[in-house]
C-alpha cells in the first residue's frame, strides 16, 4: 500500500504538511450516509447527521431528506467537465460539499471506467466541506444529475460518504483500490 509521503514531490516535507494541515481545519468528521432519495427522483438525501469544521469552527448539520440537485446544478463553471451531461456509456464521479448553510455538487470529468472516474474526482472549493461523492455508472442514455433520475435504465448511483478530498486524493484513493 502506498505511503503518503510516496506522493510527497522532492521530498518537500514542509509543503506537505502545510497542505495536510490546512485541509484537516474544514472537514467532515461522519459524512452523513450519503444515499439517492428515492426511486423516480434525482435528488440525493443523507440520514444521519453530518458532523463537521469549516476553517477548524466545528458544526452539525441534520440529517437533511431532499438535497435538490436541480438548484445546484447553476454551477457548471465550478465542474471540472464544464457540464453537466454524462455521456452514455461513461462513468463519473461527483463530490458533494457542505458550506455550513448550503450544499455544492461538482461533476469530475466522464471516464471509462470508475477508476478513472475517482481519478477526476474535482477538488473542494475553499471554504467547502466535502461530505459525500457518488460515482455514476452511465451505460444506455446521457444523464444529468439533478435531471436524470437515479433508477433509470442503465444508471447505477455508488453513493459514499467522505471525510476530505485533498487535491490528487482522488488519483491515490484510486490507485489504493486497484493496487
Amino acid at each position: 500500500m502506498p505511503r503518503i509521503y510516496d506522493y510527497i514531490q522532492s521530498g518537500d516535507f514542509n509543503a506537505a504538511i502545510a497542505l495536510l494541515l490546512a485541509n484537516i481545519n474544514t472537514r467532515a468528521f461522519s459524512g452523513g450516509t450519503l444515499a439517492a432519495k428515492a426511486t423516480g427522483d434525482p435528488d440525493l438525501k443523507t440520514t444521519t447527521t453530518i458532523y463537521y469544521a469549516i476553517n477548524g469552527i466545528l458544526g452539525i448539520k441534520a440529517a437533511t431528506a431532499t438535497i435538490d440537485i436541480s438548484t445546484l446544478v447553476t454551477t457548471v463553471a465550478m465542474t471540472a467537465a464544464g457540464t453537466w451531461t454524462q455521456a452514455a456509456a461513461k462513468y463519473a464521479a461527483y463530490l458533494l460539499t457542505w458550506d455550513g448553510s448550503a450544499f455544492d455538487l461538482l461533476k469530475g470529468l466522464d471516464a471509462a471506467s470508475s477508476v478513472l472516474a475517482l481519478k477526476g474526482l474535482p477538488a473542494p472549493a475553499a471554504n467547502k466541506c466535502p461530505v459525500g461523492m457518488v460515482v455514476v455508472t452511465n451505460t444506455t442514455n446521457p444523464f444529468i444529475f439533478g435531471t436524470t433520475n437515479s433508477d433509470a435504465a442503465g444508471v447505477t448511483f455508488t453513493c459514499s460518504d467522505i471525510s476530505q478530498v485533498v487535491n490528487g486524493l482522488g488519483s491515490w484513493y484510486a490507485d489504493t483500490i486497484v493496487q
